[in-house]
């Protein structure tokens, strides 16, 4: 670069002195990975205030970028310069008056998108080649320092299931401990009768296992790497297929791992995972999985740094088997999945797949569906990594973009809180907390806590009680006591950010002290009609036993005065079920995050199936709602 610089230099300052009319040629760049000294500069006498990021960025040390044409260079005293990876030249002349005041003013308005441009180079771990397709591990690894949570669940669809269907429930958070270490924490619940009864009968049965687990990097080219992981788990395995129900047989398994990867292309990958997984060769004198050598091939593809499209295929090969037939036998089945995932955020992602497999631990992942594994499952996963300060975007907007992004006013304010029985599709600002507590007249009690961690993330957590409902027709859903819901909400478009409305996916799942779980999901939908009107459209469902409640939520808020609110909601359900109604007041303190509702409804909730779910005679109750920042 010392050469192209000086040469560079000193045609500009040659220029000036034969004709000041020819002072705005533009001299090309070219590449060079030198650096510049302070001697160099002596030939054209340039100072260090001539110098700046706004007209040449350097983005490698082979990739030189004319930001601003050296057309306005003239003679100026020589001082120290400070040489760095991005560095440009500024005009400090006034010899062409108002076109280097221009350009001059130009450069530096552009210098912040430019330096954002240059920090949004640091990649997530959504955003590199995959560590994991669903359940079987690739070659890749994270980074020193990043971390990459993740929940998820699977469930049968088939017609032969007994209530919703079998589900197993998992989560789970990858650590590199550096660039070749890889510390990892799995952990799934099963807890379900065989969707098919198993030699004659169909118990429920509880698996539920903790596996860590350590992934070393052995080889790491530009088109190869090979890794080495191991894991040491836990298993419970209660049913009475096997003799348990007392919660005591717990086993410890294992597996062994070296998954290859081959880079076809910087977004294609092939991988290869031979193995060994370790269980029992039986229990309670019941034939067990044994001990199994696998082979899993994959593939993956990365379009771009937002989706991730990918397939598997795990190979049982023996001794041992994989899966347990409708008699009771451990055969061998191969294991499929095939997914795609895509990156809400450089933070936050959601993953759809569908598979024939069972388990997601190292271990267990080779384990296929109960029973024969030949029954389809349906997989959401949800994806968060946490910037840990290694520098990744908080976005993929551009620069303009962001510019263009509406500020959090007072009224954006009042519509990140949830209506009566509705739900508001926009989210909380990124380290925000939500507190809401309600209290009703038929002993209805909640208090619900959400917190942001990204801009497209929301997880909440509520407990609630239903209290005493009158002429209400699915009890077993909705009974006396206390249940809890925790989950999620994803803002997939947001009106703010110009989108037409906002739009979420919102999922609950929860339980009862009676043990009667409740899948709960809804897309909100809102539409700020004007800086007062709110419109509310939001479809929901509901699943629990053998029932499946739908509905579709229609609403509005409108401020009738500065912090006033009136709120009017209804909810027809399908299948001839009573419609779900609210109306009330809000009032949102201009001073404090905080406000006050008062409320009438026949609903017998404000969360979950509660807001799908009428009673004969209405409901009045208070709520109140803290945003924490």
């Amino acid at each position: 670069m010392r050469i192209l610089f000086v040469a560079l230099l000193t045609l500009s300052a040659s220029a000036v002195q034969a004709d000041a009319s020819l002072a705005q040629t533009q001299i090309p760049f070219e590449s060079s990975a030198s650096e510049l000294s302070v001697a160099d500069l002596s030939v054209v006498n340039v100072s260090v205030a001539d110098v700046s990021i706004s007209d040449l960025m350097i983005s490698t040390a082979s990739d030189l970028k004319p930001l601003q044409p050296a057309r306005c260079v003239t003679n100026v005293e020589a001082s120290p310069i400070q040489t760095s990876s991005a560095r440009s030249i500024k005009d400090s002349s006034l010899s062409n008056g108002r076109n280097c005041a221009l350009e001059a003013t130009i450069a530096e308005a552009n210098a912040p998108a430019q330096a954002a441009d240059l920090e949004a180079a640091v990649r997530s771990p959504l955003e590199r080649p995959p560590t994991r397709l669903f359940n079987l591990e690739t070659a890749n690894q994270l980074p020193a320092g990043a971390l990459l949570f993740l929940f998820g669940a699977h469930q049968t669809l088939s017609d032969d299931s007994i209530g919703t269907g079998s589900q197993l429930y998992y989560g789970g958070i990858d650590w590199g401990l550096s660039d070749d270490v890889q510390l990892s924490l799995l952990g799934q619940v099963y807890d379900d009768p065989p969707t098919r009864s198993i030699n004659g009968q169909s118990p429920n049965t509880t698996l539920f296992s903790i596996a860590p687990s350590i992934k070393y990097r052995l080889l790491s080219t530009p088109q190869l790497g090979l890794s080495l992981q191991g894991s040491l788990e836990s298993l419970l395995l209660s049913s009475a297929l096997f003799n348990s129900g007392d919660g005591k047989d717990t086993r410890i398994i294992g597996s062994i791992h070296t998954p290859l990867t081959y880079s076809a292309s910087p977004a294609l990958q092939f991988h290869l995972t031979p193995g060994i997984s370790f269980f029992p060769q039986s229990l309670n004198n019941r034939e067990l999985y044994g001990t199994l050598f696998t082979l899993g091939t994959s593939i993956s593809w990365q379009p771009n740094q937002q989706w991730l499209l990918y397939s598997t295929l795990n190979f049982p090969l023996g001794p041992g088997g994989n899966v347990i037939n409708t008699d009771q036998s451990i055969g061998r089945q191969p294991v499929w999945a095939i997914g795609t995932r895509y990156n809400l955020t450089p933070k936050t992602a959601l993953s759809l797949y569908a598979t024939n497999g069972l388990g997601v631990t190292p271990a267990t992942g080779i384990l296929a569906s109960i029973p024969s594994g030949d029954e389809l499952l349906l997989g959401l996963t949800l994806n968060y990594a946490p910037d840990t300060g290694l520098g990744y975007r908080s976005s993929y907007r551009s620069s303009a973009e962001e510019a263009a992004v509406e500020p959090l006013t007072e009224r954006s304010s009042q519509l990140l809180v949830n209506g009566i029985t509705l739900t508001t599709a926009r989210t909380l600002q990124p380290g925000m907390l939500a507190l809401s507590t309600s209290a009703g007249t038929d002993s209805n009690y909640s208090v619900g806590l959400a917190y942001s961690p990204d801009e497209a993330l929301q997880i909440e957590a509520i407990l609630e009680d239903f209290g005493s409902s009158s002429g209400v027709r699915s009890p077993s859903a909705v009974s006396d006591g206390l249940r809890y819901m925790v989950g999620a909400k994803l803002r997939l478009l947001d009106q703010r950010q110009g989108d037409a409305v906002s739009l979420s996916a919102r999922i609950l799942a929860g339980r009862n002290t009676r043990t009667v779980g409740v899948l709960f999901a809804e897309l909100p939908i809102t539409y700020q009609a004007s800086p007062s009107t709110a419109l509310f459209f939001t479809p929901k469902f509901a699943a629990f036993s053998d029932q499946i409640d739908v509905g579709l939520g229609l609403g509005v808020n409108y401020e009738v005065a500065s912090g006033l609110q009136l709120l009017g909601e209804i909810t027809p359900v399908f299948g001839g079920d009573r419609l779900v109604w609210a109306i009330g007041t809000r009032y949102s303190f201009s001073s404090q995050p905080l406000s006050v509702d008062l409320y009438a409804t026949n609903a017998i909730g404000r969360n979950g199936i509660g807001t799908l779910v009428g009673q004969a005679d209405a409901q009045f109750g208070i709520g109140l709602n803290w945003l924490i920042r």
